[in-house]
């Protein structure tokens, strides 16, 4: 149903106009990798290996005016560290835009997430690594080998599991 760009858009902003021509700009997310070096921010491609030097609420601002329907704020410089957002970066995009901007990278618990929400202007939250290594209690420990694949056969759907989706939505409410 979407399609989520980044390097490609900052290498020719124009195929932002066209694809949301073709597929609607309600299809069309922008991911902004958001890196934040001596407190200023850039944004980045190739995964973050390259460093732009535009600021990433300028960038932001660009890509809704040429046509981005949603846009996904990851700060790099948090992801994967279960550290917390970059509140800062995540309220200055959500403010200026008009679209839906989701925050990404860093939540390491649900306070984190609580955060996000309460002090930003956003439309949601983008999860993985606490729910990838929740996700690992519920897998047996893998046997030490290269391509190991037996935790699928061996996996347990008569255990009771807690389900962190549903303490996530327990903890907002």
């Amino acid at each position: 149903d979407k399609i989520c760009i980044n390097s490609a858009a900052i290498d020719n902003i124009n195929l932002l106009k066209q694809a949301s021509r073709i597929f609607g700009s309600a299809n069309i997310s922008i991911i902004i990798q958001s890196i934040r070096l001596d407190n200023k921010y850039y944004i980045s491609k190739s995964n973050g290996r390259d460093l732009i030097n535009i600021n990433p609420v300028d960038w932001a601002q660009k890509t809704e005016e040429y046509g981005a329907g949603e846009i996904i704020i990851t700060s790099v410089n948090n992801e994967g560290l279960k550290n917390g957002f970059d509140i800062n970066i995540t309220k200055k995009v959500s403010e200026k835009v008009s679209i839906p901007v989701i925050a990404h990278g860093g939540a390491g618990n649900f306070k984190d997430i609580y955060k996000v929400i309460k002090y930003t202007n956003i439309s949601g939250v983008g999860l993985a690594s606490i729910l990838h290594y929740e996700a690992i209690n519920y897998f047996p420990k893998p046997i030490l080998k290269i391509g190991n694949t037996d935790f699928l056969k061996t996996f347990s759907k008569k255990k009771k599991k807690d389900n962190i989706i549903e303490k996530l939505k327990s903890f907002l409410k």
